[in-house]
């Protein structure tokens, strides 16, 4: 797995392919940090050192999320698609790591549990290392930061409170009876060998993916032989005395790079749109290819938070 996230002959979209296999685990992570290894109120000081812990790492599921949005990884399903899809044999292994991770630490002793997280984390911070490198590609294309797979969330994790100066003096100060000592190594072998199960099906499941081209340069260059105005925005023109912008993505893009529309679609939508001089958004939900309420969400928290970057940039070059 760990090899196949560094290859650079490989797409980075397609290294990262494995994001919705992972999210079983993910999703299920954040509550295992409330619900079992958080354990308040307590007077244990090494269980206060987990709760801190729980609360610096309950709340990562959203990047998952974010970053699944960004990589065009969020197709529409109905309900009963999600779950079978959260359900079905490509995601059993990651369903069983947190299976495990509750059979082996609920109500258990805080030594216990601080043993099985570490060895989590641990893993989880090689995966990170790793997928760090088709993030940062990635981001030198689409301008994107990807919250769970690339660097900062591992600058998060190793920063957590367990590898303070005060957290490591009161876990080294934890004294263990030989029974507990051998009771810990058997721990640490069975969490690897759980997220070493984890790691191969997430490869199988990025290697065997269906990904799709990068369809950004492909739509542009489209829109550049269908029309030499800019009547395929979402936007009209600006006055000749208008201050300098960005070159701004057209919103018609952010559906097709989000599997929201397709190219036939987009299509006859452009074509209409000459005729009218309506919003392409609007088009299309007209059409019932896509929601108005997706139209609205993708541009209030997708494409005007990017163009407001975009034009502050070129303001402070300028």
């Amino acid at each position: 797995m760990f090899e196949f996230l560094q290859d650079q002959t490989i797409d980075p979209r397609r290294r990262l392919a494995f994001a919705p296999c992972i999210a079983p685990f993910a999703m299920s992570f954040g509550e295992l940090n409330r619900q079992v290894f958080r354990d308040e109120p307590t007077t244990d000081e090494l269980q206060k050192i987990i709760n801190v812990h729980t609360y610096e790492d309950d709340h990562h599921w959203p990047w998952l999320l974010s970053d699944m949005d960004k990589l065009r990884f969020n197709p529409r399903l109905s309900f009963n698609e999600s779950l079978e899809f959260l359900w079905n044999e490509q995601t059993i292994n990651a369903r069983a790591a947190a299976y495990y991770l509750y059979n082996a630490t609920y109500q258990a002793s805080p030594a216990r549990k601080f043993t099985i997280i570490e060895a989590t984390e641990s893993t989880g911070n090689i995966l990170l290392a790793n997928s760090a490198a088709p993030a940062r590609e990635l981001t030198k294309k689409t301008q994107y930061d990807y919250e769970y797979f690339g660097a900062g969330h591992l600058e998060v994790d190793t920063g957590h409170t367990f590898c303070s100066t005060e957290s490591r003096q009161v876990i080294e100060a934890v004294e263990l009876s030989e029974e507990e000592r051998q009771a810990a190594y058997v721990a640490v072998d069975e969490t690897f060998a759980v997220f070493t199960n984890l790691m191969n099906e997430l490869l199988a499941f990025a290697q065997q993916a269906n990904i799709q081209p990068a369809l950004e340069s492909e739509y542009l260059d489209y829109l550049k032989v269908t029309t030499q105005n800019n009547l395929y925005t979402d936007r009209l023109a600006a006055p000749a005395t208008a201050a300098p912008t960005a070159d701004l993505k057209p919103f018609g893009c952010y559906l097709l790079e989000a599997n929201l529309v397709t190219h036939a679609q987009l299509e006859e939508a452009l074509q209409e749109q000459q005729e009218v001089n309506k919003p392409i958004g609007k088009l299309l939900a007209d059409k019932g290819w896509i929601h108005p309420h997706t139209v609205e969400y993708m541009m209030q928290n997708v494409v005007l938070p990017q163009r407001n970057h975009q034009q502050a940039s070129i303001i402070n070059v300028g």
